[in-house]
């Protein structure tokens, strides 16, 4: 139906869906399996070493969306802790680099509260104090994703005193991090997805990814916002393909919304991949591009529940489950509301 290019072609890996995809309607409670497997193909760093293979790794992210926005989240936080690990070369950071890209290890992204106090609306909820060499840190975390406490190396900001604030990397071997238990959501509960408090735990200089929060962010934002966005046009993607066999009988009168969503798509899928080719786009367009997938995506799961009537209401539908994820994208962080606040800025 959309005439977009596929960067990744006919990657096995991707097209054998009964094993790797749909953990929640599969009944499968954990998104690890698939991110081993991922990496085990190595479609999880893409464009790190190389940055024009950074539309490859976006293609692979909304590929996964397509079917499970829980795969896809789970990949878009593991590659954006690779990405953190790999801004410099120590020789820390290149291990922990290659047992993340092994899937020895699993990234788990707890930025948020980094980028909500960047923009000056709220605290990173850690604070740490020097200790020679090492940071004590104390505090919580409201949100991470893919916590497998065996293997998950969480990113976090922390609060330095007097002034200042440094990104961590906590590994599975440091202590006094404590996850809570995994709430019940509406979606994408097998993204392992909780808070975890902090109390006292001592993190190396080498864990240390940057003591300068903003130059950090600069360095990582950018494919931060695209890979968020490969989610966002892959679910919308999911959609769409799944409205191909809604269009008979009364359907038929809603097809000229169908049309005017599969230009929109195409037009913002377009837009996307030139991002993620050429990687020089300004912040702002970004933020306007992650914005409007999101947008987009909604609009796809709320077109194709219109057309598939009453079989889309069954709970246990990829309508429903399509519905369901789409409701998670205005907050997820940074929220919708963050970003038209930033977008104001620019105004």
């Amino acid at each position: 139906m959309t005439t977009h290019p596929r960067s990744v072609g006919e990657v096995g890996v991707l097209d054998d869906t009964d094993s790797l995809l749909d953990p929640e309607v599969s009944g499968e409670t954990s998104t690890l399996p698939a991110l081993q497997r991922l990496a085990r193909a190595g479609l999880v760093d893409l464009g790190v070493d190389r940055p024009a293979e950074l539309v490859s790794q976006f293609e692979v992210i909304s590929r996964l969306a397509e079917r499970s926005l829980s795969i896809a989240f789970s990949a878009w936080s593991h590659r954006m802790v690779i990405q953190y690990v790999s801004v410099d070369s120590s020789p820390f950071r290149r291990r922990l680099r290659r047992q993340l890209s092994a899937g020895d290890l699993i990234g788990s992204t707890a930025m948020a509260p980094a980028l909500r106090a960047h923009l000056g609306l709220g605290a990173v909820g850690l604070t740490g104090t020097r200790d020679g060499n090492a940071l004590v840190v104390d505090g919580s975390i409201a949100w991470a994703s893919n916590l497998y406490p065996e293997c998950a190396v969480i990113v976090a900001a922390v609060e330095i005193a007097p002034a200042g604030r440094a990104v961590v990397a906590l590994t599975p071997d440091i202590a006094r991090v404590v996850p809570h238990p995994f709430p019940e959501l509406l979606a994408l509960n097998a993204t392992r997805s909780s808070s975890l408090e902090i109390s006292g735990a001592r993190i190396p200089s080498t864990h240390i990814l940057s003591w300068d929060l903003p130059a950090f962010l600069a360095l990582v934002r950018p494919v931060f916002l695209l890979l968020q966005t490969a989610f966002c046009v892959g679910l919308a993607e999911g959609s769409l393909q799944n409205l191909e066999g809604e269009q008979t009988g009364a359907a038929t009168v809603l097809l000229g919304d169908l049309a005017t969503f599969v230009t929109d798509h195409d037009r913002l899928r377009r837009r996307a991949f030139e991002a993620a080719t050429q990687l020089r786009a300004p912040v702002v367009e970004l933020i306007r591009l992650r914005l409007e997938a999101a947008a987009l995506a909604q609009r796809a799961v709320a077109l194709e529940a219109r057309l598939a009537g009453g079989r889309g209401y069954l709970a246990r539908s990829g309508v429903s489950r399509r519905y369901r994820e789409a409701a998670f994208l205005p907050i997820q962080s940074p929220t919708e509301a963050q970003l038209r606040w930033e977008l104001s800025c620019f105004e």
